[in-house]
């Protein structure tokens, strides 16, 4: 007992809400001041500086959930290992995990390059914005789908049904992002 009245697993549960309820807000957040400020087609420094923030929002909500996770996991590995639903959401940390490290290596380098010029006069930029949408998308239903399942308590749905349900979802935002591109993110001149 923590103060008496607070036990080690309360504590953790709550790391574990709160390093989602910052992951989730972070990458909502961040995806929509990207779509806010692409749409003058210019990124300035001071937009960049706010992607970069909610990056950051999103990496330390990672690393409170997976910290927070791990002392869960080890509380009753067992029940852990045998559960369809923690597979589902360690492949999605996982997918959370890659895609940020893709924002942030790749696209925020791209966005830097392109501080203050018009994204339609930098073709090497251009063609990265399809990805950085489907990078924003990838990240939200991610970050939903971690949310959601961690509301769940024990549900009977197996591992391929959770992820033909994330992937159709993902397919989903994916293409509504793509149909929705030039609306979402004007490149003019």
């Amino acid at each position: 007992m923590i103060l008496g009245f607070i036990d080690y697993h309360t504590l953790y549960i709550i790391g574990h809400i709160i390093g989602t309820a910052l992951g989730v807000g972070g990458a909502f957040l961040g995806d929509l001041i990207f779509l806010a400020s692409a749409r003058d087609g210019k990124i300035s420094a001071t937009e960049l500086k706010f992607i970069k923030l909610s990056s950051l929002v999103v990496w330390l909500g990672l690393l409170i959930l997976v910290i927070s996770g791990v002392f869960l996991f080890f509380e009753n590995e067992a029940r852990y290992l045998a559960s369809d639903k923690f597979a589902a959401k360690m492949f999605i940390v996982a997918v959370i995990f890659l895609n940020g490290l893709v924002f942030h290596f790749f696209h925020i380098k791209k966005l830097e390059k392109s501080v203050d010029r018009f994204l339609s006069e930098l073709p090497e930029v251009i063609k990265y914005v399809p990805l950085m949408i489907a990078s924003g998308a990838i990240s939200g239903v991610s970050w939903l789908f971690a949310l959601v399942l961690g509301t769940f308590g024990k549900v009977p749905i197996t591992f391929a049904e959770f992820m033909m349900a994330y992937f159709l979802l993902l397919g989903l935002a994916l293409g509504a992002t793509f149909l929705l591109r030039k609306k979402l993110i004007p490149l003019k001149g």
